[in-house]
């Protein structure tokens, strides 16, 4: 077989209200959050990112591990070093333990086609509410950072677009017992078009949206023994949930003139996962030799799933430092695995792997490997490389079987909160996204590959950003009774932030790319997807910034009734009270 990986991409946490604030989400790219996009995201990257509230170990889903089930050393710089660390001591509380800023976006849009289509074009001026609460803390015993920020949107010419969207992600640790017991929680809300692609009918009907809500909550025990290492047990409870978005959950609106595929809509689904996992790893008696053992056991109810569903992964992986910046990584153990969907997908067989983890600076991690896991033999990529002072460049690449709520899962164990709401991957630091708007959310187990590559570059006043993200999945096992596809899908996006003054930002971006969607006995369905905009932020006082968008979206596809253009104007204001 051969796999493909899901991943997710940031949604950009705008204030520029409603449909911008999606198509603004598909600018920042992420699934292994690779490139930086236009406002926020370009921002961030021209000045150093906020440090991450101490974590626990990452604690993974084993389907998204990194390095084929190979942890990430802790630090390649004070080589040999545990490969998973033991729970960092907390901090004593300042006088600002926690911090809690809430802040309120109030945007008008005016859109001249509004449904989308090729014809009628109806305009109509909707209006977007944007409440948002950030939180940070950090004391002896909790460190935790949430980001919630959800969308009202009001169309007083089509109620039936009126919908409630569900936006944000939070992680805490809390200390039950100083250096033994622990409890980790994540959770993730989102919403995204069912087919993927931020634009077009798909960008802010809640006839093709979905709302995502993902938890999960792992209390674990960890001890460390002295020089011999560290160990740790642990169980995860994960449950992820797909439904119709929309006002009160309502799947409303379809343009009458439109052909979209019935697969296209959205659909309820919930996954719930169970954990168990057992692991060692040793300290520094084995000198440059480190070994981490675990034991991984998953069992898996519901999307689609029949019972005796699960993902048991025993796996042995060693670390030798060359030297205080580069690891040789090989490893090498066993899998049972088995989906009991249409067809049956069992796979009972040895995995390996072999490769590096390279740190040339504090800025930058490479991990690359070859193996074999899941029944599949593939490299990966997990890399990001401070090029020069001023510009970064980063990539991934993977393979691997999941189903869609599976990869938010894995995505959220594997990746860390930061306070200004970027989630970025443990292993490396680099962004990552726990869903991507782009990408398409079917129904069903796929084999995916995924290539996420971007550049940023950041000078005084501007910065520059070009990402790239391709993504194949393959349909090999279905839910009963439900249409299964295969797709694949590429986007590209070009951006640039200029800082005209203290008070006055612009910001413009080009974002675009072809999906195709192959159902057996039936042609390809092809779309393509184009958007531009450029923005002007005023900062009126320390506390209140004018926002005004201008957006062009295209969207061109080989059904009737499909291909259309608008534009679309929006000017909000935003308040942070503090």
């Amino acid at each position: 077989m051969s796999a493909f990986s899901r991943s997710a991409a940031a949604r950009a946490r705008r204030r520029a209200g409603g449909h911008f604030r999606r198509v603004a989400a598909g600018l920042v790219f992420g699934a292994g959050g690779l490139g930086l996009g236009a406002g926020e995201a370009l921002a961030q990257d021209a000045a150093p990112l906020p440090a991450p509230p101490p974590t626990a170990p990452a604690s993974p889903l084993a389907v998204a591990q990194v390095n084929l089930g190979a942890p990430p050393l802790a630090n390649p710089d004070l080589l040999p070093t545990p490969l998973t660390p033991a729970a960092p001591a907390p901090a004593p509380p300042g006088p600002q333990a926690w911090t809690i800023t809430p802040s309120l976006n109030v945007s008008e849009t005016y859109i001249d086609n509004v449904l989308m289509i090729s014809a009628p074009r109806d305009s109509d001026v909707y209006t977007s509410i944007n409440p948002s609460i950030a939180i940070v803390g950090d004391t002896q015993r909790v460190q935790a950072t949430a980001v919630y920020d959800p969308s009202f949107m009001i169309f007083p010419g089509y109620s039936g677009l009126n919908q409630i969207d569900e936006n944000g992600t939070a992680q805490a640790t809390i200390t039950l017992v100083p250096d033994t017991l622990f409890l980790n929680l994540q959770g993730f809300a989102s919403t995204q078009a069912t087919p993927g692609g931020s634009i077009g009918p798909f960008g802010y009907n809640p006839a093709f949206t979905e709302q995502i809500t993902s938890f999960s909550i792992a209390p674990y025990i960890q001890h460390q023994f002295g020089d011999y290492g560290t160990g740790k047990l642990m169980y995860s409870l994960s449950d992820t949930n797909f439904g119709m978005s929309g006002l009160n959950g309502v799947n409303s609106y379809i343009p009458p003139s439109s052909q979209f595929p019935s697969y296209f809509n959205p659909f309820n689904g919930n996954l719930m996962t169970n954990e168990e996992q057992a692991q060692f790893t040793t300290g520094n008696f084995l000198g440059r030799l480190q070994l981490q053992s675990t034991a991984d056991l998953q069992q898996y109810n519901g999307f689609g799933m029949g019972p005796d569903s699960y993902q048991n992964i025993y796996d042995n992986e060693f670390s030798y430092a060359l030297t205080h910046s580069f690891a040789l990584l090989f490893g090498g153990g066993w899998e049972d695995i088995n989906y009991n969907m249409q067809p049956d997908i069992a796979i009972h067989d040895a995995i390996w792997d072999v490769g590096f983890k390279w740190k040339p600076n504090a800025d930058s991690t490479i991990i690359a490997t070859y193996g074999h896991k899941y029944g599949l033999t593939y490299p990966y990529l997990d890399g990001e490389y401070q090029l020069t002072k001023r510009t970064k460049i980063n990539a991934t690449y993977t393979e691997y079987l999941d189903t869609a709520p599976q990869a938010i899962q894995n995505n959220l164990a594997n990746s860390t909160l930061l306070p200004n709401g970027q989630t970025t991957s443990t292993a490396t630091g680099a962004p990552i996204a726990v869903a991507n708007p782009f990408f398409a959310l079917e129904q069903g187990l796929l084999e995916t590959k995924l290539f996420n590559a971007g550049l940023t570059t950041a000078y005084d006043r501007d910065t520059f950003s070009l990402t790239v993200s391709h993504e194949t999945d393959y349909s090999i096992a279905t839910v009963p009774g439900i249409l299964s596809y295969s797709d694949r899908m590429s986007y590209g996006t070009l951006s640039w932030t200029h800082t005209i003054s203290d008070d006055l930002t612009a910001t413009s971006s080009l974002t675009g790319g072809p999906m195709s969607f192959y159902v057996a006995g039936t042609p390809a369905q092809t779309f393509t997807t184009i958007t531009g905009s450029t923005s002007l932020t005023y900062t009126i006082s320390p506390t209140l910034s004018a926002l005004a968008t201008y957006t062009y979206m295209e969207f061109l596809g080989n059904l009737p009734g499909v291909s259309a253009t608008a534009n679309m104007v929006t000017i909000g204001l935003t308040k942070t009270f503090k």
